[in-house]
Formats: C-alpha cells, sequence, structure tokens
C-alpha cells in the first residue's frame, strides 16, 4: 500500500489469532483517554448484505452493552456464502465501465463488446480484486474523538477525532494484511484512520492499547514501521 493522505491510511491494531474482534474494539473505546463515541447503526451494512436488523430485531441501537452481540452477529451474516452472493449482485449491478476496469479488457475488447461483438463483461467471473474491494467498502466504523488540545481547532479535520473500524468478511485480517504489504498471518485487524494533525496521538492511544494487552501490535501503514 503506497501511503496516501493521514485520514486515508490506516494505522493497524494486529490481534493475535482468537482473540474476539469486540474485545479488541472495547480495548480501544474503553480507554480514559477516549471521551466521546459516535456508535454505528445496526443497519450499517444492510447495503453489503449484512442485515444486521432482521437476524437481530430486538436490536435497537449499538452501544458498549450490546458491541460484543451485535459485532459476532455480524460476523456470523458475513459468512464466506454471503460474500459469494453479495459479491455476484454487485458485479451485475455495477456499471459496465466499472466491469471494464476490473476485468481489464485491451481497447479492442471493449469495442468488441460494444457492438455486441464479443462477451458480455456480466458473463465474466468477478475477479478476485473487485471481491476484495467489496470486502474493505463493508466497514464497521466507531468514530471517537479525545480530549481538545489547546489552540486553534479545525472543525472540518478535528485533530481529536479518529474512526476506529472492522470488516466483518475479513475476520481474520488475510486481506487487510495483505493490502498494507504484510507478511502472512492471521488474527483480527482493527483501522484506526486519523487527520494528519492528530495522527501521533491515535497512533499513541493504539500503542498504549497494545502494551496495556501484551502480543498486540501496531503498525503505521503511513510508513510501514512497526510501533510497540
Amino acid at each position: 500500500m503506497s501511503p496516501g493522505p493521514s485520514h486515508e491510511t490506516p494505522i493497524l491494531l494486529l490481534l493475535p489469532e482468537g482473540t474476539p474482534l469486540a474485545q479488541g474494539l472495547a480495548a480501544v473505546l474503553d480507554r480514559p483517554e477516549v471521551r466521546q463515541i459516535a456508535w454505528p447503526a445496526p443497519w450499517q451494512l444492510d447495503e453489503h448484505g449484512l442485515d444486521l436488523c432482521t437476524a437481530q430485531p430486538d436490536l435497537a441501537s449499538i452501544d458498549r452493552s450490546t458491541l460484543d452481540r451485535a459485532v459476532q452477529a455480524w460476523l456470523d451474516l458475513a459468512r464466506p456464502e454471503a460474500l459469494d452472493a453479495h459479491v455476484a449482485r454487485q458485479w451485475h449491478a455495477v456499471d459496465e465501465r466499472v466491469r471494464d476496469h476490473y476485468l481489464g479488457r485491451s481497447a479492442l475488447a471493449v469495442l468488441a463488446g460494444a457492438f455486441k461483438m464479443g462477451a458480455a463483461t456480466r458473463t465474466y467471473a468477478p475477479p478476485a480484486a473487485f471481491r476484495r474491494d467489496r470486502v474493505f467498502e463493508a466497514s464497521v466504523p466507531f468514530s471517537y474523538r479525545l480530549a481538545r488540545e489547546p489552540g486553534e481547532h479545525d472543525a472540518r479535520a478535528p485533530a481529536e477525532e479518529a474512526t476506529l473500524s472492522f470488516h466483518p468478511y475479513d475476520p481474520d485480517g488475510v486481506e487487510a494484511r495483505n493490502e498494507a504489504g504484510l507478511d502472512a498471518g492471521r488474527g483480527p485487524v482493527l483501522e484506526i484512520y486519523a487527520y494528519a494533525s492528530g495522527r501521533r496521538r491515535h497512533l499513541e492511544l493504539a500503542q498504549a492499547v497494545a502494551r496495556a494487552q501484551g502480543g498486540w501490535r501496531v503498525i503505521d501503514v503511513g510508513g510501514h514501521v512497526e510501533r510497540s
């Protein structure tokens, strides 16, 4: 992964294999440094094929008391066959130009398809890159804020704010590790996205969590440097 803008480049918190994802989220969100939290809606992933409201009709909202239940329900829904079905639906729903992009077809093949002389892009199997992007699109965000530091405040890019997220379709962190160019491994991966002005504080928060838990790792993808 080539580092982009800070708010688009994650700080990764790597959990040991077998660690519950909800435990990792709570380890961050329960820290005393975290002052405010915006919890995701139960319908956050409906358009990604993960209908939590139908699966858990009595789950009125997500907060600290329902976090474990909601996360586990999303993971239970995110079976490989659910991802297969979601990818297939999206492959047929996207614009022809999007399918051409993922297929990387030659200009001649694209032209032939336009004149109905070649195979329609819908007849091709969705490429691995298309599937991977659907995995990353299905993200559950927990926005949080640390205490605001004295001085000028940018309301459009608040330094104290970050987003902690996970991908139910990638429970073992395989795709997240590949995307970051890390060595193969397994275990849940949490992502933290922060603005450049506050990235240091959020990196330090992740480091503090890793130290407190023991055996957890923090990778700043901005420089692919391990911080522990």
